[in-house]
């Protein structure tokens, strides 16, 4: 995966009930959803997952984002701060 992107859609119920996905570009493969109940990640994602989170709530829909650049820190930082742990 080189790219991903956010893609919210609103179920019912209003504003209150929104889903937020990232997905691989490529091939449309979600592999992280929030909405205000719960996080759901494929397992390789679940460390990182409270970061996740903020990139779903502070990107803009639809736009496409380097995994490169924002996910693969997140895993080294992770990875990081066990070892110092």
């Amino acid at each position: 995966m080189k790219w991903f992107a956010v893609s919210i859609t609103t179920a019912l119920g209003g504003a209150d009930n929104k889903e937020y996905c990232l997905y691989d570009i490529r091939t449309g493969d979600v592999f992280f959803k929030y909405n205000k109940n719960e996080c759901l990640s494929l397992e390789e994602f679940s460390e990182i997952k409270e970061d996740l989170k903020y990139f779903s709530l502070h990107f803009n829909q639809d736009e496409a984002l380097s995994y490169n650049k924002y996910i693969k820190p997140l895993f080294r930082d992770f990875v990081i701060s066990e070892i110092l742990n």
